[in-house]
């Protein structure tokens, strides 16, 4: 509705001007020209800027015949602390006008409660940042009191940006309160300096996260990698040998070295020595020993566990069958020079037709000592170092393995 060639309305409202307060009326405006300059609250940090523009020029508007006339919600308490507060609004303001009534406002700089006719509102501030919340306790005829704003705490002059385990962030005073105003978290998150912040605590945070995941995964790494565990193979002329052919001597280097044997997997040795060939039998993981989650980040940096597929869970499985055999064969040939092949055979515990637990070979294979010695095994493909060697070893396209014949010492 245009309000143009209306006559204003009565009204009378309490004001602050020249360090006092007084009462504006209809009155006050009649026969002049008058500005009504309106803004949102006090204590907010784009407000002193026209203000002050308007100071700038009010000696301009009274050489008129113009008074000016600032108008918000808040009452002329705390018009009065914000002047007391602000350079600019000291300087700039020349008249506040509110329409809250008998009112009264307690509290100090940054922080104070306003009891009046619309109710009690809590008033904070952060000095020197510009960022201002209000925001309202009890509504008319709540019997409100000073005493009732025992909520009212000092906002200090900071705040302080904490990035959850989740990915999001929280704001907090320097005392450590959170702040949940969203209107407020969304100011505050406008600075530029919060920005900053946010932007260096989300590269570290998604380094951290990339970390953990790493750290969570490793135990899969470790089954797959057992491979590289292996000791390297020394070459015969390099040992002592004086003992080579003694059986009793290897044997006892043998047990030794089955002893000390340390893998992230549990596995049984046993073997039978036959001149300068080793015959051993393993007994391997299960499938179901691998774990079968994994951890990974998200493109926000966040931490996720999911589920791993049973083609990669094969496949893996087929990395620490090869490498197991790998890392007990040459440990086995680095305890003794008089050991110059050995013949790994290795067998999981399956379920048969009528529901028994039976042994099932899936791999035998015969390893040569010169290939160990020649061989760097910290950095070597398992399975193709594996079929490089005289094999029985079935695997279907996914990485099934199926039961073989092993290798028999007894065998012409």
């Amino acid at each position: 509705m245009s309000m143009i060639d209306k006559e204003i309305g009565d009204f009378s409202v309490q004001a602050y001007q020249n360090d006092a307060f007084r009462t504006v009326t209809k009155a006050d405006v009649l026969g002049k020209w008058s500005i009504f300059f309106f803004y949102p609250a006090d204590f907010t940090f784009v407000c002193p800027t026209e203000l002050e523009d308007l100071q700038n020029t009010y000696e301009e508007f009274k050489k008129a015949g113009c008074e000016v006339y600032s108008v918000s919600c808040d009452t002329h308490f705390v018009h009065k602390a914000w002047h007391e507060e602000s350079k600019s609004i000291a300087k700039g303001l020349r008249i506040g006008i509110s329409k809250r009534g008998l009112s009264a406002n307690i509290g100090g700089r940054g922080h104070s409660i306003s009891l009046g006719s619309q109710g009690v509102y809590l008033n904070l501030s952060i000095p020197g940042t510009g960022i201002s919340y209000r925001t309202k306790f009890k509504g008319p005829g709540s019997g409100a009191s000073s005493k009732s704003g025992g909520a009212a705490r000092e906002m200090p002059k900071g705040v302080q940006v904490l990035l959850r385990e989740d990915g999001t962030y929280e704001y907090s005073d320097q005392s450590g309160e959170p702040i949940r105003d969203q209107a407020l978290v969304r100011r505050i998150s406008a600075l530029p300096e919060v920005k900053a912040k946010k932007e260096e605590l989300s590269a570290q945070y998604r380094q951290d996260q990339q970390d953990k995941a790493k750290q969570l995964n490793s135990q899969m790494d470790s089954f797959v990698h057992i491979a590289s565990l292996s000791p390297k193979v020394r070459r015969s002329l390099s040992q002592d040998t004086s003992s080579k052919d003694d059986p009793e001597t290897i044997m006892r280097g043998i047990d030794e070295c089955i002893d000390a044997m340390t893998l992230p997997v549990e596995i049984a040795v046993s073997y039978e020595l036959r001149g300068s060939e080793l015959w051993v039998d393993l007994d391997l993981p299960e499938l179901e020993d691998l774990p079968d989650k994994e951890y990974v980040t998200l493109a926000s940096g966040a931490l996720r566990q999911r589920s791993r597929t049973q083609e990669a869970l094969r496949d893996d499985y087929a990395k620490c069958v090869y490498g197991v055999s790998i890392f007990v064969a040459a440990s086995l040939f680095d305890s003794s020079p008089g050991i110059e092949r050995i013949v790994v055979s290795g067998r999981t515990q399956r379920r048969d037709r009528e529901g028994r637990i039976c042994d099932e070979y899936i791999i035998s294979v015969k390893y040569t000592r010169p290939a160990f010695e020649a061989t760097d095994l910290t950095s070597i493909d398992p399975e193709a170092f594996f079929l490089s060697f005289e094999n029985r070893c079935l695997t279907t396209k996914t990485k099934l393995f199926k039961v073989i014949r092993p290798f028999d010492p007894h065998e012409g």
